[in-house]
């Protein structure tokens, strides 16, 4: 029963930050940060959902020009890679 609950609960959280990331008034940066660590989330459990998650937070990384950010995006996408 704790694991249903627990996961009704992530499942909660993953709604709630899907909905903060597609709202028009979310800071781009926000946007990124938030599809970056679902993505790191899913890695390993669902690897096609963090490359989908991924290749969003990559538009936002380009978006910020900060080649920092996107090095990071592209680092976990070869983790995608090395995974699948």
């Amino acid at each position: 029963m704790a694991i249903f609950v627990g996961s009704k609960l992530y499942s909660a959280n993953i709604d709630s930050l899907l909905k903060v990331a597609n709202s028009p008034s979310t800071h781009d940066s926000t946007k990124f940060f938030i599809y970056y660590d679902m993505a790191w989330d899913y890695l390993y459990s669902n690897p096609d959902s963090a490359y989908m998650f991924s290749k969003k937070a990559f538009t936002y990384a380009k978006k910020s020009g900060s080649p920092r950010i996107q090095t990071k995006i592209l680092n976990l996408m070869g983790s995608y890679l090395q995974v699948k």
